[in-house]
């Protein structure tokens, strides 16, 4: 995915017959598509008439996508409503790089997904790394959880060695363990940032996170009582991280800069 160009065509509203004709006779690897409103499926059903590889569909209502155009793309990003009975099945994006979506329009073990390099999900209410132990290519992930009280909690054992994946971000979702993160050797960024928390205040040891020598950003200081901290001193690249003022024992800290936070509700 690195250093990758791709030619995609954007296309501001439904795209009438003269914008297809230049689409297809440009050569593109691809086609962004923004619509104000609903995006009929005649819209985009010629999409399998040429290689796409790179398809964004910004609309109200998403269309149902041509099956010849899924087997074939290598880049999904999807913003807006879909029919449950038009969701898309991991059997059907065998070549998907990077895939941005909400959670239920894709059916499936996202395990399936061998060649998946970047994820982000929306609307998630099991923001789990697990559900990713097939991913061996998988570099970024990124769970926007749905709001709740309390938030979702967020697991980051994968069950197995992810060792490409290096940014893990979970927004509106909560962390009560670190266990398993020694299987994410890559790691270079964790974010973990809830809106809510439980009382009484969680405990969240870091100590776990002593062997991840690559992690330049810790962003998990809003999910409880931070104890371990000093295990973190001789992660030479990290730059910082996120606490609550009375969250961590700040004798602790040693040389790493904090940055402070309001706590989130109870």
């Amino acid at each position: 995915m690195a250093g990758e160009v791709m030619r995609v065509a954007y296309v501001e509203g439904a795209p009438n017959e003269a914008a297809r004709e230049r689409v297809l006779s440009a050569r593109v690897d691809g086609i962004s598509v923004h619509v104000a409103g609903a995006l009929d499926p005649e819209s985009i059903s010629w999409i399998d008439r040429f290689e796409c590889r790179y398809l964004e569909i910004v609309a109200i209502r998403l269309p149902v996508i041509p099956l010849a155009a899924r087997i074939r793309l290598e880049h999904l990003q999807l913003v807006g409503r879909f029919r449950a009975i038009d969701a898309l099945r991991v059997d059907e994006l065998p070549r998907v790089k990077t895939l941005s979506v909400d959670q239920g329009y894709i059916l499936g073990e996202y395990g399936y997904l061998g060649q998946l390099e970047s994820l982000r999900l929306g609307k998630v209410r099991n923001p789990e790394l697990g559900q990713l132990a097939g991913c061996r290519k998988i570099e970024s992930v990124r769970f926007e959880c749905v709001r709740g009280r309390p938030n979702e909690l967020a697991i980051l054992d994968p069950g197995t060695v992810l060792p490409n994946l290096s940014e893990v971000t979970v927004e509106n979702g909560r962390l009560e363990t670190l266990e398993g993160v020694e299987r994410l050797p890559g790691l270079r960024r964790l974010v973990v940032t809830p809106t809510s928390i439980a009382r009484p205040l969680p405990t969240l040891d870091v100590s776990r996170l002593s062997g991840a020598v690559e992690l330049e950003r810790l962003a998990i200081g809003m999910n409880g009582r931070l104890v371990g901290i000093e295990k973190l001193g001789a992660l030479s690249s990290l730059a910082g991280l996120t606490a609550v003022r009375g969250w961590v024992d700040e004798s602790r800290v040693g040389h790493l800069p904090i940055i402070w936070n309001a706590p989130p509700r109870y």
